[in-house]
């Protein structure tokens, strides 16, 4: 009789993958960010308000820039993963976030998974368990090698077609 496929630790993105992720993941969200009132100011607002952009906030300006990138995180994360299963850093890598049995995960869980990385000191999690995070645990995801899970699947469902017809 036939077992799902489950992921294992050898399917696993690596610690130092993991840490590329953020760094490449980062550098995009802050270049998106600083790029959004250039283009606005050069292409939509007349010169006339251009010093009007964004009006000033009661926020202090280290929360407000806070703010402001988690929110560019939460989008650039939630768009990508849900779209593409994998952000800009993860093609790059060669990984790809999918569910326990290797399936691509659904909106929700992606939704948590996102929500997830606003936890203080999250970006290192992954560092204290088998290389998952606390956004992967929590939303049962996993960030594995994206080749080596088609190989794993592949072999795996393989092998179970050729028991099967013994």
């Amino acid at each position: 009789m036939a077992t799902n496929f489950k992921v294992t630790e050898d399917l696993l993105a690596s610690n130092g993958q993991r840490l590329l992720h953020n760094i490449i993941d980062y550098v995009i969200i802050y270049t998106i960010i600083l790029s959004i009132p250039a283009l606005a100011a050069f292409f939509v607002i007349p010169p006339s308000q251009q010093g009007k952009i964004f009006p000033q906030t009661p926020l202090p300006d280290q929360l407000r820039q806070i703010v402001i990138f988690m929110t560019g995180l939460l989008l650039y994360a939630n768009v990508m993963e849900i779209f593409f299963s994998r952000t800009i850093a993860k093609f790059i890598t060669g990984t790809i976030v999918v569910l326990e049995d290797g399936s691509r995960p659904d909106a929700n869980a992606i939704l948590i998974r996102s929500l997830c990385r606003l936890i203080p000191f999250d970006n290192f999690s992954f560092l204290f368990r088998p290389r998952r995070g606390w956004h992967d645990s929590l939303s049962n995801t996993y960030v594995v090698n994206n080749a080596a899970l088609e190989n794993a699947k592949r072999a795996f469902y393989n092998d179970d077609n050729a028991s099967e017809t013994d």
